[in-house]
């Protein structure tokens, strides 16, 4: 996660960027002839890499270079689309390992963020942002403007043609901060905003146009944001101060009057005893609870061949990074991984959105693509178990897996960890959907036999009740059967 992103700025030290713009980690990026993506292990590009590959579905790479070669070196931009006759603009490279758009201005910042294939601008399909810091005047096909945000209102304040460095009076434009669909014309004019001469492969990369690369329109969305600004809205009216607000009084030196009463010899009242509370019961910590399930996962750009080349290599990476997907899962919880060859399944990429500010209204147009088809290559399909005591149960960890896939957030790790571990063979591998099946439960009668404390102590009483009256009946006929014997007696008189 995070993002990789260019400032642009009017002095040559890149110190005030009047504008930013950037595209997510790890998402695969098509120019007209290649394609490559970003990918970033901390917070700045050291340890990053771009990769290159030779197809639009980013699955065949052809070559890395070092992120960090191209960061803080602040240098002359040659982009035509931003222009401003009065002074040259300055360019810097950058990297985050941030959800969050970096800011890059005190004074806050106007953000657009577009997506792709979506109608509801999920975060996870975010496509590319563009912010523009605020109270700055801007330049862009000829477009004179300012941006600004009023209490989380995001506004461009548009400028006549005839007015440079926004001068006089400006027009302010309020902007639609509710998802906005945006429908995606094929305008061969409108190719993005700039792609930086240092981002052009290096010379071992083909740039042979895809042969297979086939464009389609495509419906994208996005939406305008403030970014807040950091600056107070006012100077504090007095500094503060230490020094207390007034002289104490001073200490009386001498009762003024002896006391009314006089202590008694001894106590008013016998002291009470002191309450005491019993603590019930101390807090306890959630038990951890077996979790198990196992599952069925397809690793696509690889093929079983290469697979069984280095399986101990291949499998522990695979591990680990199934492991890293779900919260506090050792690699040893991972068992009875194998690995068999299978067909990759169907995989859909989008490329390019942008945005332009028109004359004397905004509006937003782009180039996109779309390109749906089978990827041309070998799988393999892998089973395993998990197992372990947790503080989640199988179906949370189960989901976390599932949504680390979703989100592209295991593919990211996949190859980070790839390249940490030398396995070359998976920096281009992408997983596909998992399966995911849960153990038998347990329908034993354990619980379902076992009495309540209630129903045990009814049954205890029952039995002392039924006891004493069984004893009080035979005592009762015993007397009743002698006094019977003893009347019926014959007297003997002698």
């Amino acid at each position: 996660t995070g993002w990789v992103y260019l400032t642009n700025s009017y002095n040559s030290d890149c110190s005030a960027p009047f504008l930013s713009y950037g595209v997510p980690v790890g998402q695969c990026i098509v120019e007209a002839n290649y394609a490559y993506k970003f990918n970033v292990v901390q917070d700045s590009c050291d340890g990053g890499v771009i990769s290159y590959y030779s197809d639009v579905d980013c699955t065949v790479r052809t070559g890395n270079t070092d992120l960090e070669t191209f960061t803080n070196n602040c240098t002359r931009a040659e982009n035509p689309k931003i222009t401003d006759a009065s002074v040259p603009i300055y360019m810097l490279f950058q990297c985050t390992n941030s959800t969050v758009v970096p800011r890059t201005s005190d004074a806050g910042a106007v953000i657009t963020m577009t997506y792709e294939e979506t109608e509801s601008c999920d975060p996870k399909a975010a496509h590319e942002y563009i912010a523009f810091n605020n109270d700055l005047c801007v330049s862009i096909d000829n477009f004179t403007f300012t941006s600004s945000c009023d209490h989380g209102q995001p506004i461009y304040n548009t400028a006549e043609e005839s007015m440079p460095n926004c001068a006089g009076t400006l027009e302010p434009f309020p902007l639609p901060t509710t998802c906005d669909i945006d429908p995606v014309v094929g305008d061969a004019d409108d190719d993005g905003l700039y792609v930086p001469a240092f981002l052009q492969p290096p010379p071992s990369t083909s740039t042979t146009p895809f042969p297979t690369a086939v464009y389609v329109p495509m419906n994208g969305s996005q939406v305008f944001s403030c970014q807040e600004s950091l600056i107070p809205s006012a100077e504090p009216t007095t500094a503060p101060t230490i020094l207390p607000s007034m002289e104490p009084t001073a200490a009386p030196t001498n009762p003024t009057a002896p006391p009314s009463l006089q202590p008694s010899a001894s106590p008013s009242a016998t002291a009470t005893s002191a309450p005491t509370i019993k603590r019930t019961s101390y807090p306890t910590a959630a038990a951890p609870v077996a979790a198990t399930f196992s599952a069925n996962q397809v690793f696509n750009g690889i093929s079983y061949t290469t697979y069984s080349s280095n399986v101990a290599l291949y499998s522990s990476t695979l591990i680990q990074t199934i492991a890293a997907s779900m919260i506090d899962v050792p690699t040893s919880a991972i068992t009875g991984f194998t690995a068999t060859s299978t067909t990759p399944e169907p995989h859909a990429h989008t490329s390019f959105f942008s945005f332009r500010v028109g004359k004397n209204n905004v509006r937003r147009a782009g180039q996109a693509s779309l390109s749906v088809r089978r990827l041309q290559g070998d799988a393999i399909s892998s089973t395993y178990t998990v197992t372990l005591q947790s503080l989640y149960t199988a179906e949370q960890l189960a989901a976390q897996l599932e949504n680390s896939i979703t989100s592209g957030a295991f593919d990211n790790t996949l190859h980070t960890l790839a390249v940490t571990n030398s396995a070359t063979a998976l920096t281009t591998v992408s997983s596909g959907e998992v399966t995911v099946t849960y153990p038998p439960s347990d329908n034993g009668n354990n619980n379902s036999d076992k009495l309540s404390d209630g129903a045990i102590a009814g049954i205890v009483i029952g039995c002392v009740a039924g006891a004493l009256i069984i004893g009080f009946l035979v005592y009762y006929f015993m007397c009743s059967a002698k006094h019977s014997l003893l009347g019926s007696q014959p007297h003997l008189e002698l």
